[in-house]
Parts: structure tokens; C-alpha cells; sequence
């Protein structure tokens, strides 16, 4: 029976010399000192068995700063140093995703001081929920149990009150859209009553910005909460009308601003542009 080798030799003895030799390149290297390289690990180069998805159905967005984020890289490229919750466009069900391949690989240091770094896998639910509700770090739209003061530890944050919530699938379940728009108007609503108290004890200087937004979201005409909008003097007569406006609707006016959309909008007809001169007959 031959005598194993103590040594590594042949073909095998080469490459593994080049491996070694490369790998001691890139570390001597100055453009990968301080970024996501690392070396021997092959957890960066691994594909995503999945993503979790962080969707807001509020027009806010919501800037979350977490430790996290600056340690974590996505395709060797950090994933920023904050989780940002772009707002829900008018029109639209909920907004572009902030999206974590999962598990997302955290990136640190082997030993401290030393310029070789590992990345561990953790489970990128955890981090979409320490994100939205870190009090409840095991839980999901679909657990989430109402909280009071008390047991709120995690800066208070709970953006599932605020129409924040994550799911692994994209498009996002329609329930999950359901109920974050639910949780989103009650929130509103609590915040529209809470502003009514205020008014109503000569408090109406402490009424928040988020009370205003909600406001303005459900659309509440209340005295503490009046809009302003610019006017424009009318030509047909005189009077002063909300700047933008179609056409003057006033009984012995009718002055019409814009016909494609005083036509568009049933304020005026064809005939009447025709006749204005505004367009050519057919």
C-alpha cells in the first residue's frame, strides 16, 4: 500500500498555488481594502434563495436607520446606510419595494482590527421586521398585536401603523394591501380625533404635521385644518377663481379658460368651442 502524501503535489499542488497567490493579490490590492471583498468565503457569491419585499401604502416615506443596513452588502455593493420606505404615488396600490435578498449576508471583520472580513447569513424577515416594528421581532402583518407605552422599547416604532409592511412575495398578497390600508386610516382617524381635542383646548399651536397630513389624506375639512389656494382674476368677469380651473362656471360668466378640459370635464360642448372659435367645425 503506497504511503499517503504529507503533501500536496501535481497538478492539484498548482492550482491551488495559483488560488493562493491570487487571493494574496487581492489582499495586497489598495481598491479592495475597506469594501465587501472577502476572501475564501464563499457566502457573497451565493444567489438569494429568496427576497422579502417592504411595501408602504402611505403617501410618506419612511426613513428607518438601522446598524444593519451599513454592514450589509448586496451584490459586493453596500445596501445604504438607511431602510427608506419610498411613498405610495397617487393612483397607486403601494409603493416600489425596498427589497433584502434572503438570507442577506452580514459583513464583518474576523477579528477585530484585521482587514479580512466574513459574511453571515441572517434571515432577512427579521431584518424587514426590526425595520417596521422591532418590539415584535418574530412577528408579521398578519400577527401584530396592538401595543401600549409601556411595552414599547424599540423607539416606539411601528410602521405598520403607518401603512408599512413586508411580505416575500411581489406583487405583495391583497390582503396584505387591505389591511395596511385599514391600519393607515385608523391611524388617521385617531390622529384627526386627537387633533379635534387640541382645537377644542385652545391647543390648536400643538397640532402635528401628521395630524395636517391626515387631514389632507382623508380629506376632513375642519377649522383647524383650512387650505389655501392661489386665485386668478377672471377676464370674462372680474371676479377672482381658483387659479387652474377649466372654465368660470359662475351663471352670467362661463368664461372658459382651457376648452379641451371644460369639454373633457362636461362643462362645455363642442358646439359652444365651435362657435367661439376655438376649434374648427367638423
Amino acid at each position: 500500500m503506497p504511503e499517503p502524501n504529507a503533501t500536496l503535489g501535481g497538478e492539484h499542488g498548482r492550482e491551488i498555488s495559483a488560488m493562493t497567490h491570487s487571493i494574496a493579490a487581492d489582499k495586497n490590492d489598495p481598491q479592495f481594502r475597506g469594501t465587501s471583498r472577502i476572501y475564501g468565503d464563499a457566502n457573497l457569491r451565493r444567489e438569494p434563495m429568496g427576497y422579502v419585499y417592504i411595501y408602504n401604502v402611505s403617501p410618506l416615506e419612511h426613513k428607518i436607520e438601522r446598524p444593519w443596513v451599513s454592514e450589509c452588502f448586496v451584490d459586493g455593493k453596500p445596501l445604504g446606510k438607511n431602510v427608506i420606505l419610498r411613498a405610495c404615488a397617487a393612483g397607486e396600490e403601494y409603493s416600489r419595494p425596498f427589497v433584502i435578498p434572503d438570507p442577506l449576508q452580514e459583513v464583518s471583520p474576523r477579528i477585530a482590527g484585521s482587514p479580512e472580513m466574513i459574511a453571515k447569513g441572517v434571515d432577512a424577515k427579521f431584518y424587514a421586521q426590526d425595520a417596521i416594528c422591532p418590539d415584535q421581532p418574530h412577528g408579521d402583518w398578519r400577527t401584530l398585536r396592538p401595543m401600549n407605552a409601556a411595552e414599547m422599547g424599540g423607539e416606539g416604532t411601528n410602521l405598520y401603523k403607518l401603512g408599512a409592511f413586508w411580505s416575500t412575495s411581489n406583487p405583495p398578497e391583497p390582503e396584505a394591501v387591505a389591511k395596511a390600508k385599514e391600519r393607515l386610516t385608523q391611524t388617521f382617524n385617531a390622529e384627526i380625533r386627537a387633533a379635534n381635542a387640541l382645537a377644542a383646548a385652545n391647543k390648536a399651536h400643538e397640532i402635528t404635521n401628521l395630524q395636517h397630513f391626515a387631514a389632507d389624506y382623508l380629506h376632513v375639512n375642519v377649522p383647524w385644518h383650512q387650505k389655501y389656494r392661489p386665485e386668478m382674476e377672471c377676464p370674462g368677469c372680474g371676479d377672482y377663481v381658483p387659479a387652474g380651473i377649466a372654465r368660470h362656471m359662475k351663471q352670467d360668466c362661463k368664461w372658459v379658460f382651457d376648452w379641451d378640459r371644460a369639454i373633457a370635464g362636461g362643462q362645455a360642448t363642442v358646439k359652444e368651442a365651435v362657435a367661439a372659435g376655438a376649434r374648427k367645425a367638423e
